[in-house]
This record gives structure tokens, sequence and C-alpha cells, in this order.
């Protein structure tokens, strides 16, 4: 599954006895498909995003993030305030 902007993988999967071969960073999703990996269609906001950015944790924090990294945001918010 790439990415929001379509240059980055969010997920990689592969039946057990498959190997995988993971690559990182920008066109890694162009990588996976020359390597044979298959595009997963579908409307998955939550989990199209990835984050390298500060404006990629924006994003995915409006969507909703999970109770750990809420938590880390609003020490980091309240830090900020302080």
């Amino acid at each position: 599954v790439a990415d929001a902007p379509g240059s980055g993988t969010v997920l990689l999967a592969a039946p057990a006895g498959v190997p995988l071969e993971p690559r990182f960073g920008v066109g890694s999703a162009a990588a996976h498909a020359a390597g044979g990996a298959l595009a997963l269609r579908g409307d998955w906001p939550t989990l199209r995003r990835d984050v390298d950015t500060a404006a990629d944790l924006a994003a995915a924090a409006r969507l909703g993030v999970g109770p750990r990294t809420a938590a880390v945001l609003g020490a980091r918010a309240a830090a900020i305030l302080a």
C-alpha cells in the first residue's frame, strides 16, 4: 500500500514462506512494484499516513492516532506551552 502522496510505502505484506524485499524512503512504492509487489487498492486514509515530517504528523493527528502517540503529542504540546 502506497502512502498518501504515492511515493512511499506504508504496508508491504506477503503470505507465509514468501520472502519480502522491503525498500525504504521516497520511491519505495515504485521499487516494490518493480520487484513484483502488487498494489492493494482501497481507501484507507489512516493507513496511508507515513510520518516523516512534522506536517505528516499533524495530518496523522487530525485523522486520529493511537493512545500512546496521543499521549506523546499531548506531553509535547504541554511542554511547548509551558
